[in-house]
């Protein structure tokens, strides 16, 4: 069978682009930085893309100051702001929750929001806190998904009082990237190996 000079140019190419990628993935994971944080996950598997954990990232909001804003009496309806930064919505207690654009960080070991950002700026990442959490509670609404080997064991459902954790590297633009999982039981650390 002969190939035709035009398919091998096009795979060389396919294989550049991936390439390029694959070393700009690379190169984040050993120079940017990297932490631990708290997360939720849920979706554990679909039949088309395997098995995954697709988590929330818990983040740490505390630096940050949201505007003051005057409420409205409609549950979930936006609530007016002077700011293109953020969003108000009542949940069912009465309590608000915020949404907002962020560029998000390392800061002191933990995943941290630098700044916030409008929405519509390139590279922002939403956050939402609920207004009866703690600011170290915070959340990302963009999950991440970490990929299990077909022949790993599932860690889940977790023990009663254990956290699930995610080491992710943060690259200067874009979504934290999973590296790895750890389960923290009861101030025990279990690094899972997959």
């Amino acid at each position: 069978m002969k190939l035709d000079r035009r398919a091998l140019l096009l795979l060389i190419i396919h294989l550049a682009l991936v390439s390029t990628i694959a070393a700009k993935y690379l190169y984040q994971r050993n120079t940017c930085p990297r932490v631990w944080t708290r997360a939720v996950a849920y979706d554990p598997e679909m039949v088309l893309r395997g098995r995954y954990l697709s988590a929330q990232l818990h983040i740490d909001a505390c630096s940050i100051t949201l505007p003051n804003h005057t409420f409205t009496p409609f549950k979930g309806a936006p609530v007016p702001t002077d700011s293109s930064h953020s969003e108000l919505y009542f949940e069912e207690n009465g309590t608000f929750s915020a949404q907002f654009g962020a560029h998000i960080t390392a800061r002191n070991g933990h995943l941290a929001v630098d700044r916030t950002l409008p929405y519509s700026a390139p590279g922002a990442q939403f956050v939402q806190m609920r207004g009866s959490d703690n600011c170290q509670n915070a959340f990302l609404q963009q999950p991440v998904d970490f990929y299990l080997p077909a022949n790993a064991q599932s860690p889940f459902p977790l023990p009663k009082g254990a956290e699930l954790w995610i080491e992710v590297t943060v690259p200067p633009k874009g979504p934290p990237r999973p590296i790895s999982l750890a389960i923290s039981n009861n101030g025990h650390w279990q690094p899972l190996n997959y």
